[in-house]
């Protein structure tokens, strides 16, 4: 026999997870706890630390993730290894996505309330992030 309510823990990539279940009344209320916040909370913070793109290179769809607290790149969920570089205008960090030389730029938008403008450049070609919607 196994319980309805209760606890399990697991992992989401190298984040901790937890789905908790109770029962209120007649009705199972679900909660899941990621590195030790509220799915929403985690989910804002991701949102407002990371910047996505989702280059195409050689008819292959990719996903780009810049953490910008540690500046790690990832690639399709794998760490990058980068080399970073101090510019006139701001900094690059740049590591290699499928054989090509790549950059992400950071750059002062001029508003200080708006910080820090990154840009992705493969080639000649400057991208900008997307916006990552989470439903």
């Amino acid at each position: 026999m196994f319980s309805l309510v209760g606890s399990e823990k697991f992992m989401i990539s190298s984040k901790p997870a937890e789905i908790v279940i109770s029962c209120k009344g007649f009705m199972f209320e679900y909660t899941l706890n990621v590195d030790g916040k509220s799915l929403k909370k985690f989910v804002e913070s991701q949102l407002k630390n990371t910047r996505v793109w989702h280059p195409e290179i050689n008819g292959r769809g990719h996903r780009v993730v810049l953490d910008i607290e540690t500046m790690d790149v990832y690639v399709d969920g794998e760490k990058m290894d980068t080399h970073g570089e101090f510019t006139d205008t701001g900094t690059e960090t740049c590591f290699t996505l499928d054989g090509y030389a790549a950059c992400i730029r950071a750059e002062s938008s001029g508003n200080r309330h708006k910080g820090l403008v990154h840009v992705l450049v493969i080639g000649n070609t400057v991208l900008e992030p997307v916006p990552e919607v989470i439903t």
